[in-house]
């Protein structure tokens, strides 16, 4: 329904190297790089070149060592560094370039096996980000199981979440005094095992956040930018059930609900990129060298309650098939389907409060077509 920008293009290339070495059966270390380029583009519309580019980088390393120093103790220590970068923003309105964000960590967790059926697990984060500064998030776990069938788990979390680049220097709508995003996320859950080819989860979950990032539309339509506008709470759960019919037939479905309320309703949606439902079939056989997996994804009120007009549809399956052929022990062939029957859907709401005349939206792929070779070694 988009007739102002047309002909669309995107590249992505991802590299990600990681390097274990296992010094004893109770010490190792894992380095990695990553490096992720994107850039997207509209070519053309209304005879007006390049109305909008968005070209984004992000690289870094990180280094994980653990060492069980105790029978019942685990260490696992480690460092991180990433540098996020906008190489260039261009819309109709604005240009942008070189704009960059460093985001630096270190963190600390211990396993503390208590006894043969309880385990706990605690740890600390420390981040350092460029433009949201600094925080110390705590987190702890804990484990119980009276027997194989059962497990029980409860679980918190404080978490950190600084600005993305866009948010901080889009000409329209960036603001490099953004706070970052912090809340906390409680979380139980339960794994049953009634035998060796059936499973059930159950996991609940409830997060509150503060200084929740999104553009302000209460200001006026020239005023409006991103801010740190709610307080947010989420509360949800997922349950899933695995089963093996045989060698060759296995299934999983899994169902995920969650319900955001947001303190300031007049202004932009927040976590609207969040269904309210989500279920995902999952049908796979495998026979000899072959491998085909059969996955549907159904939403359920994409906008979480939030209005249907924000999205292309609020309601939508997206079916995806793959074929699977081991040439040889490390080497694998693959064939993929994606978006079967060519569902119109989108992940991004676009809604612009009216501002363009029409509906607009950031669709995802149609009906899309892969082959390709995996080789492990």
């Amino acid at each position: 329904k988009n007739i102002f920008m047309t002909d669309a293009r995107k590249t992505e290339d991802n590299l990600t190297l990681e390097y274990e070495r296992k010094f004893s059966d109770t010490e190792n270390n894992i380095v990695g790089i990553y490096r992720r380029s994107s850039n997207a583009a509209y070519d053309r519309s209304l005879n007006v070149e390049r109305p909008w580019l968005l070209d984004l980088r992000t690289e870094g390393f990180f280094d994980r060592y653990s060492k069980q120093w105790h029978p019942k103790h685990t260490l696992t220590g480690g460092v991180e560094y990433y540098k996020d970068q906008v190489l260039d923003y261009q819309d109709l309105a604005a240009k942008y370039s070189d704009g960059t964000v460093i985001s630096k960590a270190v963190h600390l967790q211990d396993s503390w096996q208590l006894a043969d059926s309880v385990k706990a697990v605690g740890s600390l984060r420390q981040d350092w980000n460029s433009y949201a500064g600094s925080k110390l998030s705590p987190a702890l776990s804990l484990e119980y199981q009276p027997s194989e069938k059962v497990l029980y788990t409860l679980a918190y979390t404080e978490y950190f979440a600084p600005p993305k680049q866009l948010q901080i220097f889009s000409p329209d709508y960036g603001d490099e005094a953004l706070k970052p995003e912090e809340g906390r996320v409680y979380e139980a859950g339960l794994t049953y095992i009634p035998d060796e080819s059936s499973s059930l989860k159950i996991n609940v979950f409830h997060r509150d956040a503060t200084d929740v990032i999104a553009v302000d539309i209460s200001l006026p339509k020239y005023l409006r930018r991103y801010a740190n506008i709610a307080h947010e709470k989420a509360t949800g759960f997922t349950v899933s059930a695995s089963k093996r019919f045989s060698e060759k037939w296995r299934s999983l479905v899994a169902y995920t609900q969650t319900k955001v309320d947001t303190e300031r309703k007049n202004s932009s949606p927040v976590s609207t990129m969040i269904p309210h439902g989500e279920l995902l079939l999952d049908l796979m056989y495998e026979y000899d060298k072959y491998s085909v997996l059969l996955q549907g994804r159904g939403v359920f009120d994409q906008a979480n309650g939030r209005g249907e007009n924000r999205f292309a549809n609020n309601n939508y399956w997206v079916w995806n098939a793959s074929l699977n052929y081991k040439l040889q022990k490390n080497t694998r062939l693959y064939v993929k389907v994606n978006n079967i029957f060519n569902q119109f859907y989108s992940n991004w709401d676009n809604e612009s409060g009216g501002f363009l005349g029409f509906d607009e939206w950031y669709a995802e792929p149609g009906r899309n077509y892969q082959i390709g070779i995996n080789y492990s070694f």
